[in-house]
């Protein structure tokens, strides 16, 4: 469960009103940058390509330390444990927040009630791809064009994908084999295209082109959930 603390009963609270009322309340942002041209690096950090800027709001280090302490004395690093942990913190519903396991690249398993989520939520990382084929599929129009279409949209892809793989091996540390079944199951590109070149294209060439091309995906997904995991493990 959540620490439940009311920040407005803390130490920190009615330090930070008296620090807002005695030494906050007349100052500028242009002043706070006057009188330290090294603001900027003192309140930002850095990590890779993301910049987090907060120089730009009515603080000093006094502000930044006080807001710690108050942070401390709500227990926001006990919750935010809690949440990494699997912990039922969500008292409505009585269940985990498991946003972690959605942003879980790592390999690592993220547990709820003992039981390791990430082989689920694996199951349903595509959630790009299943929207484009929702959509394909609300447009599909049967028709024999796009059956007889279907065959050297397949083969073509399927050639794409090997020599593709064939070509990028040449330049890295991997099997063609691996790269090549790694490359299998996306396809949101060619939906998206077929999804735009309908709206320019005559509408029976339309119709035709998205049918071929969400069957021709589906096939792939459905191929890649059930040959390559198999595939994989024979390889291992």
């Amino acid at each position: 469960m959540l620490p439940k603390i009311n920040p407005t009963n803390t130490q920190a609270w009615l330090l930070l009103k008296k620090h807002q009322s005695e030494e906050m309340r007349n100052v500028s942002m242009k002043r706070l940058f006057a009188n330290d041209p090294d603001r900027f690096a003192k309140f930002s950090l850095r990590m890779n390509d993301i910049l987090f800027d907060y120089s730009k709001n009515i603080m000093t280090p006094k502000t930044l330390q006080l807001l710690l302490q108050l942070a401390g004395d709500c227990e926001v690093k006990t919750a935010i444990q809690a949440m990494f942990n699997g912990d039922k913190i969500n008292e409505t519903e009585n269940r985990s927040v498991l946003h972690t396991a959605l942003r879980n690249f790592s390999g690592e398993p993220i547990y709820s009630d003992g039981n390791d989520v990430m082989p689920d939520v694996q199951r349903v990382q595509h959630p790009l791809i299943v929207l484009l084929l929702l959509t394909a599929g609300a447009l599909w129009v049967p028709s024999e064009a796009a059956l007889w279409l279907l065959a050297p949209y397949l083969l073509f892809r399927l050639v794409g994908k090997i020599a593709g793989a064939w070509v990028t091996a040449r330049f890295l540390e991997v099997r063609t084999s691996d790269l090549a079944a790694f490359l299998m199951p996306p396809g949101v590109l060619a939906v998206a295209f077929a999804l735009n070149f309908r709206q320019v294209l005559p509408p029976a060439t339309g119709d035709i082109l998205v049918s071929t091309v969400a069957m021709g995906t589906a096939a792939f997904e459905l191929f890649a959930l059930a040959v390559v995991p198999h595939w994989r493990r024979r390889r291992n």
